[in-house]
């Protein structure tokens, strides 16, 4: 394991990454394709620089903020993900009623996640270490793992696109 110095400096060029990729998509966002890579985008900036300030947190209230700043991206990358895959293939999703459904169980996540501790659902309990790095300590919930099989079949679900449509793009 690295000392939590060059964990922090690690983390923090990643944070200057995505800034780079938010100002990049910001800079792109007119081209033809790019629609959602911009939201893609901030999605990892809002994970990376919370991942960061947990890093760097000295107490429960702090690491319980940078994980709160993380969870404005998180629920959202693999949904913008599978829209930035599906628009630069030419096969954007159209029907405004797949999107509301494509980002309701995020939003869900999102608001249950910042609920904590009065709904239980995300979280069951969350605690504080300071060994061997600052760190929450996590006893997931029952739409934790709900969450996670749905980020992983939207994602799997771009890999297939990608697999099968961009040949022909």
């Amino acid at each position: 394991m690295l000392p939590i110095r060059i964990q922090v400096f690690v983390q923090t060029i990643v944070s200057m990454l995505s800034i780079f990729t938010v100002v990049w998509a910001v800079i792109m966002r007119s081209t033809a394709k790019s629609r959602y890579y911009l939201f893609l985008a901030l999605t990892v900036f809002f994970y990376a620089t919370g991942y960061l300030l947990e890093l760097d947190a000295q107490t429960l209230e702090a690491a319980y903020f940078a994980q709160r700043m993380q969870y404005f991206g998180v629920p959202f990358v693999a949904v913008c993900y599978y829209l930035f895959i599906r628009d630069y293939g030419n096969r954007p999703v159209r029907k405004k009623w797949q999107l509301v459904l494509l980002f309701l169980l995020p939003v869900v996540v999102l608001f249950s996640m910042n609920g904590y501790p009065d709904w239980r659902a995300y979280y069951h309990r969350i605690t504080f270490d300071m060994l061997p790095t600052p760190h929450l300590v996590i006893e997931k919930g029952v739409l934790f793992y709900l969450f996670m099989a749905y980020s992983l079949g939207l994602i799997l679900l771009g890999l297939i696109e990608v697999l099968w449509h961009y040949p022909t793009t």
